[in-house]
């Protein structure tokens, strides 16, 4: 092994170390806003925290409830292998085994390869639909469309091309809590 192959190793070693410090502090951190978040709500009435949420923090109802479970598995994170924010989250989702269901024929590998992709496309998903949601709610709510358009209705036609389906859909996502097992803590 020669000169440069030994500092190109060196080096990324090094690059390597930096990250996993960086994501390490970057876990301390959420742990707290996780803390802190569980603070204010318990400083809330009950039903208030969404609102707050959106009313005061650039970041959605179901990133400050990631936030608050990672503060409440935080030993168990500690005990875990865990290189991103996203491996801590989906860590602490808990899988319920689904109820087997009779006479169906299983997945192939491709289908349960296809079905599974998806489901992630879904999970990532989520988050920008909540924002779309909570966009168009402060929108409608400001009435900041006034200045072009008569309605919110047809600020949303005219320029997302929105029916009223889409917006009772992306207005309820908000008003609803976001995704189902969000709603559940």
């Amino acid at each position: 092994m020669n000169e440069v192959e030994k500092n190109r190793i060196e080096e990324i070693r090094k690059l390597h170390d930096e990250i996993l410090g960086s994501f390490r502090r970057s876990l301390v951190k959420a742990i707290r806003i996780g803390e802190l978040l569980i603070k204010q709500k318990e400083n809330l009435k009950h039903g208030n925290f969404t609102g707050w949420v959106n009313d005061n923090l650039s970041f959605t109802d179901r990133t400050a409830r990631n936030y608050m479970r990672l503060y409440r598995e935080r030993d168990r994170l500690k005990t875990e292998t865990i290189s991103d924010l996203r491996t801590a989250y989906d860590l602490l989702v808990e899988h319920k085994p689904a109820k087997p269901l009779l006479d169906i024929k299983p997945l192939t590998e491709e289908e349960a390869k296809i079905f599974k992709n998806y489901e992630r496309e879904i999970a990532k998903a989520w988050p920008k639909m909540l924002e779309v949601s909570n966009a168009l709610r402060i929108i409608r709510n400001g009435k900041l469309y006034e200045s072009i358009f008569q309605t919110f209705e047809e600020y949303c036609e005219f320029r997302w091309d929105f029916t009223q389906e889409d917006i009772d859909f992306y207005l309820g996502l908000s008003e609803k809590g976001g995704a189902p097992r969000d709603r559940e803590e």
